[in-house]
């Protein structure tokens, strides 16, 4: 599941090192309001990612700048993509076809829910992957 938004909430102004994403912030921000889950952000090459547990669940959310060009008044445009870990852990799907890992609705709901509870999101959509 991919979740897009826009927030001036987070910085995409500081310079950075070529080959580095902006989004710190909004993982650290995110892995706070994850209540309940075991969460860990980490640098990847595509941008940030929290790992993170709860129960039976887990998943990496990923987070990225989508376009810092792309800004209008609600802010850029940031990504948010839902990988459910044990769905695409899945050997024997990956042997015969690609098939995208499938979100829980319960968590897509739970993250959505967290950032329109706060307030300073705008244009929160999601889609399949």
């Amino acid at each position: 599941m991919m979740i897009s938004l826009r927030s001036k909430r987070f910085d995409v102004t500081t310079s950075i090192e070529e080959g580095s994403f902006h989004g710190e912030d909004f993982a650290r921000w995110l892995q706070s309001k994850l209540t309940g889950w075991h969460a860990d952000v980490n640098a990847e090459d595509w941008g940030w990612a929290i790992v993170a547990r709860k129960g039976d669940y887990r998943y990496i959310f990923g987070i990225y700048d989508h376009d810092t060009n792309d800004v209008t008044e609600a802010g850029p445009k940031w990504v948010l993509r839902l990988y459910n870990q044990r769905d695409r852990t899945s050997w024997f799907k990956r042997i015969f076809k690609y098939n995208p890992p499938k979100a829980h609705q319960e968590v897509v709901d739970e993250i959505t829910a967290i950032l329109k509870t706060d307030g300073e999101f705008a244009e929160i959509q999601s889609e399949p992957l």
